[in-house]
């Protein structure tokens, strides 16, 4: 099986140089397909608290990931208490595969794993989530991730879930991509992405603050975003939110700047249907046309 990838991967070489070599001198851009790409490093309770994930890494938390690649979850990520961070992202160009799993805070597993032994014991009332619907919202200064510095590009995150952290669910930088991920019941807002992100297909109930936030030129999308305890969605000058289903946030469904706003049902928030932002049609707000 490996011959056989590397015959392929050879070929793939050959045809690049071919092609490079009929374009015009000064015309050399070629795409040729990667084909040696490393696995990627796992992630688990028992390398996080040991600190054998991640070379150079300090036993507990937070997991620090300090150079660009993949990386990908093999269990539950289980914080202590309120004020612990779970991962913090160093390196600009990083991809976390959460693969499904949850990045929470002990207690809040609706039944036990290797991560917490002890789970809580009220019955979940979201039998399709492994996180206990009943686990509280407790401030804190923990956050699930979090980025070291201002300036890290290119994270991307997806497929799973974050719950009950101290703090915010998720806080990224410019230029990150937030794909199907429930952030639920944490003690500050749920998924905050700076300038030209993109938060997509992901769903953010529950938080203590506003459920998405995101800055200028960003793309909030497919996502509903419910019971909040701030705005709905906060978005700064330029973005574009749309296709989402917003409601019974305490603040606004839709706080904006100068972005833009369409095809999205915003119902029940209490600090009423939309501020600011220019509207691009195909809204329906409290079950009738936007105003």
């Amino acid at each position: 099986m490996r011959q056989g990838r590397s015959k392929r991967c050879a070929r793939r070489r050959r045809v690049g140089k071919i092609l490079a070599s009929a374009l015009a001198p000064g015309c050399v851009m070629v795409f040729v397909p990667a084909c040696d790409v490393a696995p990627p490093i796992r992630i688990d309770q028992s390398c996080a608290m040991q600190g054998g994930c991640i070379e150079g890494d300090a036993p507990g938390f937070p997991v620090r990931l300090a150079r660009a690649g993949r990386y990908r979850l093999a269990s539950d990520l289980v914080v202590p208490d309120a004020d612990t961070t779970a991962l913090v992202v160093a390196a600009s160009h990083v991809e976390l595969d959460l693969a499904g799993f949850a990045i929470t805070r002990r207690g809040c597993l609706r039944k036990a794993s290797p991560a917490d032994p002890q789970p809580t014991p009220t019955p979940a009332r979201d039998a399709s989530s492994a996180l206990d619907a009943s686990c509280p919202t407790v401030s804190g200064a923990g956050l699930g991730v979090s980025i070291e510095g201002a300036a890290v590009p290119g994270l991307s995150i997806r497929d799973g879930r974050v719950s009950g952290m101290g703090g915010d669910g998720m806080r990224v930088g410019e230029g990150a991509t937030l794909t199907r991920i429930r952030a639920r019941s944490n003690g500050g807002r749920g998924l905050v992405a700076g300038a030209r992100s993109w938060v997509a297909d992901s769903e953010v109930t529950r938080n203590a603050g506003a459920g998405v936030v995101v800055g200028e030129a960003s793309v909030v999308s497919g996502s509903r975003v419910v019971g909040n305890g701030g705005a709905g969605i906060r978005a700064a000058a330029g973005a574009l939110v749309h296709h989402n289903a917003v409601a019974h946030n305490a603040g606004p469904g839709l706080e904006l700047d100068d972005a833009t706003w369409g095809d999205n049902t915003i119902d029940a928030n209490h600090g009423g249907t939309v501020v600011g932002g220019r509207d691009e049609g195909g809204n329906r707000c409290d079950g009738s046309t936007c105003p």
